[in-house]
């Protein structure tokens, strides 16, 4: 798996209602896959990481009043999956272009699922309502790579509806029996965090170390803090930019997570 950062992403499904229009009803059973996983398997490394990532980058773009939508792409058979995130990226400019959605930022998975899947988190800042039809998007994506199934769906702002997204994402797309994760990506140029080097930051100011010989690299770390305190932090520093873990106040500044008193 490849987890990295890139200029305008960061490398690590369809919509609800338009305003007064009901929501698209589920295209039938194909690559893009709904419904609930009844397997209660312990998470992998991975799994772990990209639900963190995910619902972390959705949390820090609501807190700057971002609205966000979720939207899967898929690739024909014969298609070239690996102009897949080319294409992609093309979609998102006709988008722009078409319905004034400047600066759409992204949370990308591709997969290897049949023959190429990205599942994308999609967000935006503006003062109107962020949709995006299916059927619109169904043709354009037909005509850049030749695949006409997509779904969009808008998605809930609240911290449950982030991490039932990130759950998803993390059960039905990075299990086995789904396909392998080619790599993960965000957007970040807007963000006020470095997502991985923030949460970083913030582990070291809830912890102390300590030198150890029998550690595997000589030190230990030691939290002074229980896990639902360090992540009620992390997520008003999401949110709001700022935190209390005990006596002392977190900042985000310059993009990490900084002491202030």
């Amino acid at each position: 798996m490849q987890l990295n950062q890139q200029g305008q992403s960061n490398q690590v499904g369809g919509v609800g209602a338009e305003a007064g229009a009901s929501a698209p009803a589920p295209p039938p059973p194909s690559l893009v896959l709904y419904g609930h996983s009844s397997a209660r398997r312990e998470w992998t490394r991975q799994q772990k990481r990209i639900f963190q990532r995910l619902t972390s980058w959705c949390m820090e773009a609501t807190g700057r009043g971002c609205e966000l939508l979720g939207v899967d792409l898929t690739t024909a058979t014969g298609g070239e999956a690996g102009k897949l995130r080319r294409h992609q990226q093309e979609l998102r400019r006709r988008a722009e272009r078409e319905f004034g959605f400047k600066g759409i930022e992204q949370f990308v998975l591709e997969t290897t699922e049949g023959n190429g899947v990205l599942h994308m988190v999609w967000a935006w800042q503006g003062a109107r309502s962020f949709y995006i039809p299916q059927a619109w998007l169904s043709d354009q994506w037909e005509r850049i790579h030749g695949a006409p199934v997509v779904w969009v769906r808008k998605m809930g702002l609240a911290r449950r509806d982030v991490r039932a997204v990130g759950r998803y994402f993390a059960v039905q797309y990075l299990a086995d029996q789904r396909g392998a994760l080619v790599r993960a990506s965000w957007s970040w140029r807007r963000s006020r965090l470095a997502i991985g080097k923030a949460w970083e930051d913030l582990k070291r100011h809830a912890s102390e170390t300590y030198q150890d010989d029998t550690a595997r690299w000589g030190w230990c770390r030691q939290f002074l803090f229980t896990l639902d305190e360090v992540l009620q932090a992390w997520e008003a520093i999401l949110r709001d930019g700022q935190a209390m873990l005990g006596e002392t106040l977190l900042e985000a500044r310059g993009r990490r997570v900084v002491e202030v008193f």
